[in-house]
């Protein structure tokens, strides 16, 4: 049974390192959705991908609860994909195994999203604070910002900086709506307001054109920093 034990923890260790080479080969950019299943993360990928292409098409890769998109942004050389990882802090034996999941996905990331739908819970600073702490790089997203007055949405946006400060840039706490409720109007009409996530596109864009190379350097050394820990 030791030996069994053995040689399945040798070939995981093979089968990741030669995943690490595939990812320097490549030099694609992974960028990781991370956050509640609450928050509204595949409201937003389908929004990302909706108006950077155009339509959401079928995610190339489908597995345990995880789906990836690949995508360009303009101005970006290497190619990008996105990754909606399944929920944190759900209840019972599955919700458990998915974040471990969501989790072993963000620390593969080069670039981590992780979205809120409101002030930052301390179940949700931990792992986010984890993450900082071995290197990545994170742009917090509050969602649902259409609901909120502009007066309560700065409230909520400044103590989200301030709750972050030290891990996360305060330019890196961006706000936007990526499935907005619809609006009744005078005439009795619905009126269903288009997704709101150009602050995230541009923002996301300039650090990927700015620092993408550094980043995808730096998550190879680390994951083969890990790797060689284990």
């Amino acid at each position: 049974v030791s030996q069994i034990q053995d040689e399945v923890a040798r070939q995981e260790l093979l089968m990741r390192s030669r995943e690490i080479e595939q990812n320097l080969a490549r030099g694609e950019l992974m960028v990781v959705v991370f956050g509640t299943g609450s928050a509204g993360k595949t409201s937003l990928v389908n929004a990302l991908m909706g108006r950077i292409v155009g339509q959401v098409g079928a995610p190339m890769g489908t597995t345990d609860d995880s789906a990836m998109y690949r995508l360009r942004l303009k101005g970006v050389d290497r190619e990008i994909l996105i990754t909606d990882t399944p929920g944190i802090l759900e209840a019972g034996v599955a919700g458990t195994e998915r974040e471990k999941l969501a989790r072993r996905l963000a620390t593969q990331a080069d670039l981590l999203i992780f979205v809120l739908d409101n002030d930052l819970r301390q179940s949700e600073y931990d792992p986010l604070k984890m993450l900082a702490d071995i290197g990545k790089r994170s742009i917090v997203i509050l969602n649902k910002s259409d609901l909120y007055t502009e007066q309560d949405l700065e409230t909520i946006l400044g103590r989200l900086r301030e709750r972050v400060r030290g891990i996360v840039s305060a330019n890196d706490v961006v706000a936007i709506a990526a499935n907005p409720q619809a609006i009744r109007l005078e005439t009795g009409e619905i009126y269903q307001p288009d997704p709101d996530v150009m602050p995230l596109i541009k923002h996301m864009a300039g650090i990927l054109r700015a620092e993408g190379d550094d980043l995808l350097a730096d998550n190879i050394l680390l994951q083969s920093q890990r790797l060689g820990d284990e």
